[in-house]
């Protein structure tokens, strides 16, 4: 596939994405009545926040031209995406959620169409410049503190989360982290400086959105969440401070070794 059809796609990808972040960020009832059932603000929020991500690393993709910086994402991404859709073709299948099929169905499309892209970017040249060991060794933690928290949604377990979860949702979360953190172990072991970069951009984003109600929910957290609440503000600043040191001071090294 031309190049220029490659970037005009990420480009689409990425202002479709930053819509839906902002929808449900503003709680805005024609992007929320999207989800899979009735959610609280601060769900609606984390959707919002996961969107944001993808949108800032589809947006860098698109605007650098760095199309293989991109390839742990969409990994990472199918997987969710898959793991995600299957779950839910059980539950209409089942009758649990029949109202869920639609959702099912266009989850297994993303993840389709995430592999079809995989396949036409072979052809576009490799980034071979080096990341950090700053960079590296976080998403080492990225990679396991996520798939750590994952595994313990996918078994619904309580109080992972700051704030209750339904059970449907809790899956799907789990799912999402889980696939976040193969993009994250990915970009470790084999990601060069762009996809470094995605994965912050889209670290970064996913922080300026989350940071703020979390702090505001420290006033009213349930005392056996707080632990959670503790942990999850502890990683969105960490990170936060990681990615904006990458992306902002690091701009002259990557440069050089471009």
């Amino acid at each position: 596939m031309p190049h220029a059809v490659l970037r005009a796609i990420f480009l689409g990808t990425g202002i479709f994405y930053l819509v839906l972040a902002v929808g449900f960020g503003l709680r805005l009832p024609a992007v929320t009545g999207l989800w899979l059932w009735e959610d609280t603000r601060l769900s609606h929020l984390f959707i919002g926040s996961v969107l944001a991500a993808l949108s800032a690393g589809a947006l860098w993709t698109a605007w650098s031209g760095r199309l293989r910086a991109a390839t742990p994402s969409l990994i990472g991404l199918s997987l969710a995406f898959l793991a995600s859709g299957l779950y839910l073709l059980i539950l209409a299948v089942e009758g649990t959620a029949p109202q869920v099929l639609p959702h099912a169905l266009g989850y297994l499309l993303a993840a389709a169409i995430a592999w079809l892209l995989l396949a036409a970017m072979r052809d576009q040249p490799p980034d071979a410049r080096p990341i950090t060991a700053l960079v590296r060794w976080s998403c080492v933690l990225y990679a396991i503190t996520l798939a750590t928290a994952g595994a313990a949604l996918v078994a619904r377990f309580p109080n992972v989360f700051p704030w209750p979860l339904s059970p449907g949702s809790s899956v799907v979360f789990g799912f999402t982290f889980l696939g976040l953190a193969a993009v994250y172990a990915l970009t470790a072991l084999r990601g060069g400086a762009g996809a470094a970069t995605v994965a912050m951009a889209g670290f970064l984003a996913y922080d300026i959105v989350l940071l703020p109600p979390f702090l505001g929910h420290f006033a009213n957290v349930a005392p056996e969440r707080l632990p959670s609440l503790t942990i999850y503000t502890a990683v969105l600043v960490y990170s936060a401070v990681v990615a904006a040191h990458y992306l902002l001071t690091e701009r002259s090294v990557r440069a050089r070794q471009a």
